[in-house]
């Protein structure tokens, strides 16, 4: 695609741009829509970030990203109409906020991991109250599956950074071929020098390193079942580092235990800043619990020369090849506690995952990489903006006819 071709974006976002700190906020989707918005500039485009906020935001960012708040979504509506009048370009949704009509189009939602695999409860709710509530969760449920039909049918694709949500759409709509609505582009990472990669894998003694956690503190993250193997693996390691970078509920949690060992560290990053933490790790763990696509902080250790421990949730078995790049199990305490003593004793088998999932990163999922599928699927979508109606499978006609 030429540059003078390339779409004027309209990104609309949960969030992006903290009118506080006036600083990028740090986060998956967040450093997508940077990557979105980069690509863009560097083609010679521009983006327009359409942030949900009750506080106004109107900001010229660097690399021609506008920063505009939303309150409600007939506001949201009436002013791309406005943008779009004067600069046509292609709205990208993250989140189910509205269904595109045919003056919308061309329209794409982005599909960042299943995110109703999991919930958690209070230890303090009565058995009755759990009934109800579960029964209400799965009328939820229901509803969901009616609602993603209805949506996924009405866009002009719909981006899945994962193969588990397009799995899904096939196991709960099996009359349907979704192969002309939903587009598998995984997510990406920039790739480190190779010198980094040697230079971290010079050989070292067992039970030294460094291991990371680096993703928001809340509990879909991990972080409480990773906070409880520390407890134990920062004890019996005292040369190892583990570090937690992130922000979330969590922090609360971690702060008594911190405390209590000097080799335990937790501290936030700039998401410009990420990717050293990454190259400094020799050990990363991404334990999941539940709504996870390929996840870019997996992503980003892979191409950072870690070995990964990660659960078997989402999309992470798109990226990590048990006992080849890295280590995937389910998620609970006793098994990462296992893995990572296990890499930590052997560092010659952390060093051979850590490089292997180095190579995959670099051949597969670089961020030279998904650029190219992205601008593909733009450059698709401007000529094709209105969906496919949706057409069920249909047996050869060689066949039907036995």
């Amino acid at each position: 695609m030429k540059a003078e071709h390339f779409p004027t974006i309209y990104l609309i976002v949960g969030s992006f741009f903290d009118p506080r700190t006036r600083q990028i906020e740090l986060g998956g989707t967040e450093t997508y829509s940077a990557a979105l918005a980069n690509l863009a500039y560097r083609k010679g485009s521009r983006t327009w970030i359409l942030q949900r906020s009750p506080e106004h935001i109107n900001e010229s960012l660097s690399g021609g990203i506008t920063v505009e708040s939303w309150q409600n979504v007939a506001e949201l509506r009436k002013r791309l109409k406005e943008l779009r009048s004067r600069n046509p370009g292609i709205v990208l949704q993250y989140e189910y906020i509205f269904i595109p009509d045919a003056s919308e189009l061309p329209c794409v939602m982005i599909q960042h991991g299943v995110a109703s695999d999991g919930t958690a409860d209070s230890p303090k709710r009565a058995n009755g109250v759990l009934w109800l509530a579960d029964v209400r969760r799965r009328m939820a449920w229901l509803f969901t599956i009616l609602r993603e039909h209805r949506w996924c049918a009405a866009f002009s694709r719909v981006l899945c950074v994962d193969t588990n949500f397009i799995n899904q759409m096939r196991a709960n709509h099996p009359i349907y071929d979704w192969s002309h609505h939903l587009e598998y582009i995984p997510n990406f990472s920039a790739i480190s020098e190779q010198a980094d990669i040697e230079a971290k894998w010079q050989p070292r003694d067992p039970g030294t390193g460094v291991v990371l956690f680096a993703r928001r503190f809340v509990i879909q993250r991990g972080i409480y079942l990773w906070v409880d193997c520390v407890t134990e693996l920062a004890a019996r390691f005292p040369n190892v580092e583990f570090r937690f970078v992130g922000y979330g509920d969590g922090e609360d949690y971690l702060k008594p235990l911190a405390r209590k060992h000097s080799n335990i560290s937790f501290y936030s990053r700039q998401h410009h800043e990420i990717q050293k933490e990454h190259e400094a790790a020799h050990i990363e763990v991404v334990p999941s619990l539940w709504s996870e696509g390929t996840s870019l902080s997996c992503l980003e250790a892979m191409a950072a020369g870690c070995a990964v421990v990660c659960s078997d949730v989402g999309g992470l078995g798109n990226l990590v090849m048990p006992g080849y790049n890295g280590v995937v199990i389910p998620p609970q305490t006793a098994f990462f506690t296992k893995s990572v003593t296990h890499l930590l004793l052997n560092p010659q088998d952390a060093s051979q995952m850590g490089r292997r999932a180095y190579d995959v990163a670099k051949l597969s999922f670089s961020r030279a990489t998904w650029e190219d599928r992205v601008e593909s699927l733009l450059q698709d979508v401007s000529k094709n903006p209105k969906p496919t109606p949706l057409s069920r499978r249909w047996r050869p006609k060689s066949l039907s006819e036995k």
